[in-house]
């Protein structure tokens, strides 16, 4: 939409945010293999999108996080998540049902982390 800030950065980065992206792809997946391109090993990728709620089956299409009125066409429980992840040797570590971390190797400083 900015032509100034649409050529993709070079290099590889130790830290890659993500915030409220990933539910706007239509292939989440294709959309990850993109973003992995860029982190440094050990690098991270912190991301937000919000988790199925615990009453989807009963909220089903009224859950207020679903499109197409905001543009979310992808939406993830947890394991969806961890899964599309994996498939590119990255863990993942949720902090709550929206703020997440994703990592092949976590840095030292983050071992506390780790399960």
């Amino acid at each position: 939409m900015v032509p100034e800030y649409s050529r993709r950065p070079d290099g590889r980065f130790d830290l890659v945010t993500c915030f409220e992206t990933l539910e706007h792809l239509p292939d989440p997946q294709a959309g990850i293999a993109q973003i992995v391109e860029f982190v440094a090993d050990p690098g991270l990728i912190l991301f937000t999108t919000l988790l199925l709620p615990a009453d989807f089956d009963t909220q089903r299409l009224n859950w207020w996080y679903i499109g197409p009125r905001n543009g979310h066409v992808s939406i993830f429980s947890r394991q969806a998540l961890t899964g599309v992840w994996s498939r590119f040797g990255y863990k993942l570590v949720s902090f709550n049902d929206n703020i997440h971390l994703a990592y092949r190797t976590l840095p030292p400083f983050l071992a506390h982390l780790q399960k």
